[in-house]
């Protein structure tokens, strides 16, 4: 079998961004990346080069376990049945690899929505509010506001736990309420918000 001997056509730069749930996961130095490039009619089999290392392989794509960063190349060349070079090396493939942790919405648990505080008068009340705990955070925004788009923050706190208490005096008469989860500098998105009456 001959090919033809010129490098064949290649992408310039192969982008990844890993979504990772598990912080565990997000810790590692390295992840498996799919690596794929135009397979050749011919070619019984590629000769991928990548970090000082050669790798064979009998399709056009490869898996590796590689650092999320950004600078890497490879390069591959076409084999015949008896695993011989039959073409030129291609040009150098970038492939730039980037994570993101993302971390889990807590969910409300209390108060419930359209809750009524009542007020006994007494100088030492407070209300406790309570979400679901997530795996691996190190704390938790909460935020109150006036109204439901979270315009008029009124009180802003970061907690380590998945509880707050709230002991200060309130003059909205209608509050709003929301969660994130922080692990490490990656956030959450914001829990749905929920509402109580004084």
């Amino acid at each position: 079998m001959i090919l033809r001997s010129k490098p064949f056509v290649q992408a310039a730069k192969i982008e990844k961004t890993l979504e990772i749930k598990s912080y565990e996961e997000f810790k590692k130095s390295e992840h498996l990346i799919d690596l794929t490039w135009p397979e050749i009619a011919l070619a019984r089999g590629y000769k991928l080069k990548f970090n000082g290392k050669e790798y064979n392989s009998k399709s056009n794509t490869l898996s590796l376990r590689m650092p999320a960063t950004t600078g890497q190349k490879f390069t591959v060349v076409a084999l015949n049945e008896k695993g011989v070079e039959v073409s030129k090396e291609s040009a150098p493939v970038g492939v730039d690899v980037r994570k993101i942790l993302v971390v889990k919405t807590p969910q409300l648990r209390s108060p419930e929505n359209n809750s009524k505080m009542v007020s006994m008068g007494s100088a030492d009340e407070f209300v406790i509010f309570e979400w679901m705990p997530i795996k691996d955070a190190t704390n938790y925004e909460i935020q109150f506001s006036s109204d439901a788009d979270f315009k008029n923050i009124f009180f802003e706190k970061s907690v380590n736990e998945n509880t707050m208490i709230l002991d200060q005096v309130i003059e909205e008469k209608r509050v709003y309420w929301r969660v994130r989860a922080i692990v490490e500098k990656h956030k959450s998105d914001w829990s749905r918000a929920r509402n109580f009456n004084l």
